[in-house]
């Protein structure tokens, strides 16, 4: 009944009724939309290359690249970069060559060396600090691998065997490369856990050792906790098997080296 006589037209809209007429719309032309009815249509941006310079919306085409960044919207690509070492001097982009390592940390990214990394570096005095300077067992170890130094190598696989703070698994790698007989001997007459010291005694070479072992000299080859359990303990009884399980490793490791 308001608009009996006629709509007070605001552009697409009555003021009056709230009707809408498709003429006179309000156009977003970038949302395609018309503020006052929300009649849609295409959007129409007002393109600066791949930038709209009414609303900032980006499209993947028409970048102004100054090389691998774009200069108008900073969309980055992965080429034409200007590479410092591992660093892009423009994006900051880092790749995984050519980092600078020092005290096993990158100077320019900042990253920590990782066993892999220590694959890709064939430098001795490098490895060298390296080994030095590692607290991470597993660098130690891919470190010691590539080492010419087998003095330094077999301290390190040493060092790594009789630490507490390492894992049974890493220690286990670090035996299988021993040469050192002592220390495989001191390993194989220790209270450490029975898959290491077996390791240890597969890895010998010195006959008289082994045969010490297979002839069971209890002062000497006896875990030393197994001393303070009773023999109901299942703990025991687990001891005496391992026991026996060493002296039968001993025995086939003396067989094969004859």
């Amino acid at each position: 009944m308001a608009c009996l006589f006629g709509h007070k037209w605001k552009g697409c809209k009555c003021e009056n009724c709230g009707k809408s007429r498709d003429e006179q719309h309000d156009w977003d032309l970038c949302k395609g939309k018309c503020k006052r009815c929300g009649k849609t249509q295409a959007e129409q941006h007002n393109w600066n290359g791949c930038k709209c310079s009414r609303c900032g919306k980006i499209r993947d085409e028409q970048h102004a690249w100054d090389g691998c960044v774009c200069s108008q919207c900073r969309r980055q690509r992965y080429e034409q970069h200007k590479w410092d070492g591992c660093k892009c001097t423009i994006c900051g982009s880092i790749r995984e060559e050519q980092h600078i390592w020092v005290n096993c940390k990158c100077t320019n990214c900042g990253r920590a060396l990782t066993p892999k990394d220590v694959e890709k570096i064939s430098e001795q005095s490098l490895l060298a600090e390296i080994a030095i300077n590692s607290k991470g067992p597993a660098v130690s170890i891919a470190v010691a691998d590539k080492l010419n130094d087998q003095t330094l190598a077999q301290t390190i696989y040493a060092d790594i065997s009789r630490s507490d703070n390492v894992s049974d698994d890493l220690r286990l790698t670090a035996i299988k490369k021993l040469v050192d007989q002592q220390v495989l001997a001191d390993i194989a007459k220790s209270n450490m856990f029975a898959p290491l010291r077996k390791a240890a005694v597969e890895n010998m070479t010195d006959h008289s050792v082994l045969i010490e072992i297979i002839n069971g000299d209890k002062d000497i080859y006896s875990c030393s906790w197994v001393e303070s359990i009773n023999e109901g303990d299942d703990y025991f009884s687990a001891a005496k098997n391992n026991s026996l399980d060493l002296r039968k490793t001993a025995s086939k490791r003396l067989a094969d080296l004859r």
